[in-house]
């Protein structure tokens, strides 16, 4: 069996009251917090305009 893990992880500092909306959606969704948080990270990225690496670095 395979159990290497492709991704990276990430550490977030939330407010309070953006972790309770992720709860509530997560929950929702029968999702764990983290789980609903890549879901909603990955979503938001994907609607972006896309930039290059260079286009990132310069806007900064």
């Amino acid at each position: 069996m395979n159990t290497q893990n492709t991704a990276d992880r990430v550490t977030l500092s939330l407010p309070q009251s953006v972790r309770q909306r992720l709860d509530a959606y997560a929950a929702d969704q029968r999702r764990s917090r983290s789980n609903a948080a890549a879901l909603l990270l990955g979503e938001a990225l994907r609607v972006m305009k896309p930039r290059t690496q260079a286009e990132a670095v310069n806007r900064a």
